[in-house]
């Protein structure tokens, strides 16, 4: 009788489970004005722009060497880029590229890249300018 009911509940557990992963979905992947409107938050937050930077929330660059005092980290990174991207690309399936001009800088076609996986993760900015259009 213990072994019948052992059984039952293993059956019911394997049902359970069959049913549960098959509605379960794979990450969707962001659209592009989303990728955009997550990096534009993201330089937001992270200190970038001419608004205060969200210090609970700030990422390192790739090649942060000094991260133990944020104040200074928000201070070099403060009103260095525009808060509206210029350009990005990629795509749901290679994930997105976000492209920020310098806001002071007479070189309108230099800046910097975030980057994201597709669902919007691994967000980062990275430590080299880009340069484009010419």
């Amino acid at each position: 009788m213990k072994t019948k009911v052992q059984l039952h509940v293993a059956m019911a557990i394997a049902i359970a489970l069959v049913l549960f992963s098959g509605c379960a979905s794979a990450p969707k992947g962001l659209t592009q004005s989303e990728a955009v409107q997550l990096a534009e938050t993201f330089i937001i937050e992270n200190g970038y722009t001419d608004l205060p930077a969200t210090t609970g929330k700030l990422v390192p660059e790739s090649l942060q060497f000094e991260w133990d005092n944020k104040d200074a980290v928000v201070q070099d990174r403060h009103d260095m880029l525009e808060r509206k991207a210029v350009d990005s690309g990629g795509g749901k399936d290679t994930g997105w590229s976000v492209v920020f001009r310098y806001a002071h800088n007479p070189d309108k076609n230099r800046g910097r890249v975030v980057t994201l996986n597709s669902d919007g993760s691994n967000i980062r900015i990275q430590h080299q300018d880009v340069i484009w259009g010419r």
